[in-house]
């Protein structure tokens, strides 16, 4: 049997990764993020057990200062009104939520 020599294969190196320029925060109030998460049944006690709450949580990027609100329900009329609480509750003006 005869076998054909060939040159073996040429790997590409894997690129590097480059990550993504993040621009810093100057500010309090430039940029703050918001999240909502389903509270698990295990971390309710007393009156509420056995009911379900979204807790909405705001973290300003530069301070770290944190707003939390819990809801019984997770629809855009209970994002609008945390917001609304979350502006009038942050001791500064939000640029970018």
């Amino acid at each position: 049997m005869i076998r054909k020599l060939r040159e073996p294969r040429k790997t590409l190196p894997n690129p590097k990764y480059i990550p993504k320029p993040y621009e810093k925060i100057q500010y309090s109030g430039q940029r703050v993020q918001a999240d909502v998460k389903f509270v698990p049944s295990a971390c309710l006690i007393g009156e509420v057990k056995g009911e379900s709450f979204s807790q909405y949580t705001a973290i300003d990027e530069y301070s770290r200062f944190r707003y939390i609100e819990a809801f019984r329900e997770h629809n855009s009329y209970s994002s609008t009104i945390f917001i609304g609480h979350m502006l009038k509750a942050l001791p500064f003006k939000v640029e970018c939520i």
